[in-house]
């Protein structure tokens, strides 16, 4: 019974790549898919979890003597490939803590960039009440 879920959610997750890789043209470079994050099969909880998605910071902004580094947008594609949300990733120029988002449960695709990888793309898995860190940086946001 596992199995064809796990086939739609890489065909799902194919698809993103897919589409991905088509919109941002022949300039960019291949997309490499990364080990699914998050919760294991956990029971099903009807409640919201929440996504953090550490992603590559922007270049630095400097304001007077201090300076910030605001995280980049992703991309967030539902367990069929559809684009479920776009995630500017910061609250402002200022801001170098990335979105915490509300999802439903279930299984997603992370397209977003990398500080070693370029486009990545992650598959997620978002519980009810629980959040999942994905860490796109070289540094560990363990704790």
């Amino acid at each position: 019974m596992k199995a064809p879920k796990r086939s739609r959610h890489m065909a799902g997750l194919f698809a993103a790549a897919a589409l991905f890789a088509g919109a941002v043209g022949a300039r960019s470079q291949p997309v490499t898919a990364l080990p699914a994050v998050g919760p294991d099969s956990a029971p099903r909880n009807p409640a919201s979890g929440y996504l953090v998605v550490y992603t590559e910071t922007e270049n630095p902004i400097n304001v007077g003597d201090i300076v910030y580094y605001p995280h980049t947008a992703y991309q967030i594609y539902d367990d069929h490939g559809a684009l479920f949300k776009s995630v500017r990733n910061h609250m402002s120029e200022r801001d170098e803590q990335p979105t915490r988002v509300s999802l439903p449960p279930g299984h997603y695709t992370v397209i977003g960039k990398s500080e070693t990888k370029g486009q990545v793309a992650v598959p997620v898995i978002v519980s009810g009440l629980r959040t999942t860190v994905v860490n796109l940086e070289k540094r560990s946001h363990a704790g």
